[in-house]
């Protein structure tokens, strides 16, 4: 427990942030891959 700086907090969290951002904008812009398990179980 350290000293940790904001900087190496940021450079840490930034590739969970890309991906997040990465799958959102998946989910946006193809919408059926979010709805096909839903319409499997009926």
């Amino acid at each position: 427990m350290g000293n940790v700086t904001t900087a190496t907090i940021f450079r840490g969290v930034t590739p969970f942030w890309i991906a997040d951002i990465f799958r959102l904008a998946l989910l946006v812009l193809v919408p059926w891959l979010a709805l096909v398990l839903p319409n499997q179980m009926m």
